[in-house]
């Protein structure tokens, strides 16, 4: 929810909810506790929900159950905007009056011949670095370096060197959000979180 609010600069707007379940077989290999021995297709439920944010704003959520450890299901991330698109690293927008493709790139550690260590170093876009490790030789994976850099960002605030990283308004927000998406999921009807007292 914090992600797909950041990437349609909504803040803590209004938000009607159209959400539904499935349920179909699937192999889930690996979970929390390991690998299965021996994995068979097992029933899991699918959510996929519309957020309506007003004013063209939208987004569309779609998650399996244990989607963050089962390898068989790939992250995908889509930004579409006014005039192009993120796809993943993929960008494609108008520019000087015609479709321009870049791509964000990141500098891994530990591939090929580099000898420098295994973890990502720095993210870059066009020539730019827009991304540092923040966290360099900890080798921590890319999940641990987003945590990594949040830890970072609100040590910042409480020491009074940079405003808040994620309030706690943010976190009630995003909460009600994907409770409304299941009881949407639930109801088969349109959820709407507003009016609550944490909003703007």
């Amino acid at each position: 929810m914090a992600l797909m609010r950041a990437y349609l600069g909504v803040g803590r707007t209004a938000v009607t909810v159209d959400a539904r379940s499935f349920t179909a077989p699937m192999v889930n290999p690996l979970r929390f506790d390991g690998w299965k021995s021996d994995p068979r297709p097992e029933p899991l439920k699918t959510q996929i929900a519309t957020l309506d944010f007003g004013e063209g704003r939208y987004g569309l959520y779609d998650f399996v159950d244990n989607q963050w450890w089962n390898p068989l299901l790939s992250r995908r991330v889509v930004i579409r905007g006014s005039l192009g698109e993120i796809v993943d690293d993929d960008v494609m927008r108008w520019k000087d009056s015609a479709p321009v493709p870049s791509r964000i790139l990141y500098r891994r550690l530990g591939c090929d011949m580099n000898l420098e260590g295994n973890e990502v170093a720095s993210a870059s876009f066009d020539g730019d670095v827009i991304w540092r490790n923040p966290c360099p030789g900890s080798r921590l994976s890319e999940d641990d370096l987003a945590v990594a850099d949040h830890l970072l960002a609100m040590g910042r605030y409480v020491r009074g060197e940079a405003p808040e990283i994620y309030p706690l308004a943010d976190g009630i927000h995003d909460h009600a959000v994907a409770l409304a998406i299941g009881e949407s999921a639930r109801t088969h009807a349109d959820v709407t979180v507003a009016d609550e007292p944490w909003m703007e």
